[in-house]
């Protein structure tokens, strides 16, 4: 099920080695703006995110699958919740595109009922928050 939203304003692109800067400016402009979730989208199977989602709630319980996230590029100033809710051992892999990198990692895995992680993209990398 998708429930559409108004498209919202995408964070400035920072520079490729600003290291670190853009995200800290980003997140401020995170918190001085008012946040408009994205769209909610269940998925059963592997899916790539779109830049319009802002809540994948994911259900693996026929099998293991993967969550990619968009490049940090395309993605820029996106933030994307994933949620595993059921109680399966299969895991919810949450992938980075790409050579791009979650908190200096090219996964995030999500093994228990409930789990959540939620990742901001600076256009350099995506950071868990």
């Amino acid at each position: 099920m998708t429930y559409s939203r108004p498209r919202y304003n995408r964070l400035p692109v920072p520079e490729a080695n600003d290291k670190g800067g853009a995200l800290r400016a980003n997140l401020a402009l995170v918190q001085q703006t008012a946040y408009t979730p994205g769209d909610v989208r269940s998925v059963t199977t592997a899916y790539a995110a779109l830049l319009t989602d802002g809540l994948v709630l994911a259900d693996a319980t026929s099998a293991a699958f993967a969550v990619t996230l968009l490049s940090v590029g395309a993605g820029a100033g996106q933030i994307l919740t994933v949620k595993k809710t059921d109680a399966s051992a299969n895991a919810v892999t949450i992938t980075a595109s790409g050579s791009n990198l979650i908190d200096g990692a090219s996964t995030y895995a999500l093994s228990t009922q409930y789990q959540s992680v939620t990742v901001l993209s600076d256009g350099v990398a995506w950071w868990v928050i």
